[in-house]
């Protein structure tokens, strides 16, 4: 169609290499579903905030310890995490676990924990829908703050 002149950018961005990235982020390192390149600060941020859980019994997983981390994988297919509705995560006692271990997405994310935690005590306000579980979690958060050295 064009004259065998390579493909014309689409809204500003390249196609060339488009396929090459698109197998590279394919790759899955297979111990914890998170892919073997590191994680942007944002997709990291997203994956500690939004809390992505299983729904009870769609599928079942497994707790494995791997040099002194425990690594959960999924025994079975079955659907995406999804955040779930307020009544299945109360009690704290009661809810279902976690679908990426917040460890790993740390240590993928490569960023320093205290940046990190920064981002986190900044954005979190707008997850929360009631003032107490806020205020909670602010509380929590500033004594955590204050023993783990992050005192300024």
């Amino acid at each position: 169609l064009n004259g065998g002149a390579p493909p014309r950018p689409v809204n500003g961005r390249s196609t060339r290499g488009k396929k090459a990235t698109q197998e590279q982020g394919q790759a899955l390192d297979g111990t914890d579903g998170l892919k073997s390149a590191s994680l942007g600060l944002f997709h990291a941020l997203g994956r500690f905030l939004y809390c992505k859980r299983l729904r009870p019994g769609s599928t079942t997983t497994e707790t494995q310890t791997v040099n002194g981390s425990a690594k959960r994988r999924k025994v079975t297919a079955g659907p995406e995490p999804q955040q779930l509705p307020h009544e299945l995560l109360v009690p704290k006692a009661s809810r279902p676990p976690l679908y990426y271990v917040p460890e790993d997405v740390l240590e993928k994310s490569q960023t320093d924990h205290r940046i990190f935690l920064d981002w986190i005590f900044t954005n979190a306000p707008r997850f929360y829908g009631d003032v107490e579980d806020l205020a909670t979690f602010a509380a929590a958060f500033a004594d955590c703050n204050a023993w783990g050295g992050g005192f300024r």
